[in-house]
């Protein structure tokens, strides 16, 4: 009963519009004659259009699934852009003849221990560049001249680290801000090279050298 009264108070709204339009049409009409309008057509049953359904239409999901039948998921085969495993395995080779250890390559290129060892053992596969950049650090190490070596860490040591230390407490240099501009990682880290629980790589060590006077000289 709500849906039929709804309707019947549209059609009570619309009435007062309609009868304007009626008379206005009756006043065109009698000064310039009828208005020709189409004939309203009546459609029945018999003149109704039929479906038609195509026999070479295709289910969307069955299309799909044929276009993407011949394609390959992924990289297509043969475009790996992972570093050959024997030049890692070279690599490898090299440091231990060198007596390299992956945690001097990883201060080298500022990366974590885990990142190297990953690569090494397998674990995670490097790409062409990373690789050589592995090897180019290798190389570096190896044409390093020898310096002594901290008993039980294998870093060289630092031969500056308490004159830095020094100056960094003379001159109320914040250890965080040395390792944020010597790209230190994480730059906490930089704190404990300066007190020694902890030796840097020795081109990091000169970096945060070259930091430290930089402040220095700023102050």
């Amino acid at each position: 009963m709500t849906y039929i009264s709804n309707n019947l108070h549209d059609c009570y709204l619309q009435e007062k519009p309609r009868a304007e339009i009626a008379r206005q049409v009756a006043e065109f009409e009698a000064r310039k004659g009828r208005v020709e309008t189409m004939p309203m057509v009546k459609r029945s049953p018999d003149t109704r259009v039929d479906l038609t359904i195509r026999a070479d239409v295709e289910d969307k999901k069955s299309r799909t699934k044929i276009a993407n039948s011949g394609r390959r998921r992924g990289r297509p085969k043969g475009s790996s852009t992972c570093a050959p495993v024997a030049m890692i395995h070279d690599i490898i080779d090299r440091m231990k003849k060198s007596g390299i250890r992956q945690k001097q390559v990883a201060d080298a290129m500022n990366v974590g221990h885990t990142v190297i060892s990953n690569i090494f053992n397998g674990y995670h596969k490097a790409s062409p560049a990373v690789a050589e950049r592995i090897l180019a650090e290798v190389i570096k190490l190896e044409s390093a001249p020898p310096l002594p070596i901290v008993r039980g860490r294998g870093y060289p040591k630092w031969a500056e680290r308490e004159n830095m230390l020094e100056l960094a407490r003379r001159h109320r240099l914040v250890a965080r801000e040395i390792g944020r501009q010597s790209g230190v990682k994480p730059a906490s880290r930089a704190a404990e090279y300066l007190s020694g629980r902890k030796t840097p790589h020795p081109d990091l060590a000169r970096e945060m050298e070259k930091v430290i006077l930089m402040m220095v000289e700023e102050k």
